[in-house]
C-alpha cells in the first residue's frame, strides 16, 4: 500500500470521525463506525468495514436504505480526496442507490468505493456494499460530486501528531 496515500486517507479519517468539522452531524455516527480496510491505488479503489449495529436499522431489523446512501456517500467522498489533488471542498451532484438484499442486524458490511474519473470540476465514483458474511451484495450506487471554489475547511490544518499513522 503506498504509504502516502495511506497518510492521506487516514488524516481524512481522522478529518471526519474526530475533529470538530462533523461534530453533531447527521453522518457523524456512522462515519464513527467505519474502518479502513485497503487501498488498491491502480484500481483508486478504497475499502472500509462497518458493522451493522441497531441505530442503522429500520422496523424490519434490516440496515435502513438512507443509511445505505449515506454509506455510498461517505465512503465515495473519501475515496475521491483520497485520489484527487486538490484539497477544494465538494457538494454532491447527484448519487443514486440500488438495494440488492438486506443488510442484517449483527454482520459487517464491507463498503467498496471506486474512483470511476475525478476531473478538475466533477469526480464520478461508485460504490458496493457488501455483507462481509455472506459476501451477498447489499446495495451499489453511483456518486458525482462537484469541487467548489473553496477549500475543504479544515483538511489544511491537521498535522501529523493530530492523529495515529
Amino acid at each position: 500500500m503506498n504509504p502516502a496515500l495511506l497518510k492521506r486517507t487516514n488524516r481524512l479519517m481522522h478529518l471526519f470521525q474526530k475533529s470538530d468539522l462533523h461534530s453533531g452531524t447527521y453522518a457523524r455516527p456512522l462515519y464513527e463506525l467505519i474502518e479502513l480496510v485497503g487501498i488498491d491505488e491502480k484500481a483508486k479503489t478504497v475499502i472500509f468495514e462497518s458493522p451493522v449495529t441497531e441505530f442503522q436499522t429500520n422496523n424490519i431489523g434490516s440496515v435502513h436504505g438512507g443509511c445505505l446512501m449515506t454509506y455510498i456517500d461517505i465512503v465515495t467522498t473519501i475515496g475521491i480526496y483520497t485520489f484527487s489533488r486538490d484539497d477544494k471542498a465538494t457538494t454532491s451532484a447527484n448519487i443514486t442507490t440500488d438495494f440488492m438484499a438486506p443488510g442484517e442486524l449483527g454482520t459487517t458490511l464491507s463498503l467498496v468505493a471506486k474512483m470511476d474519473k475525478i476531473g478538475k470540476r466533477l469526480a464520478f465514483s461508485s460504490a458496493e456494499i457488501y455483507s462481509k458474511e455472506s459476501n451477498q451484495l447489499v446495495a451499489k450506487g453511483s456518486h458525482i460530486k462537484a469541487f467548489l471554489p473553496m477549500d475543504f475547511k479544515g483538511i489544511k490544518d491537521l498535522k501529523d501528531e493530530d492523529f495515529l499513522i
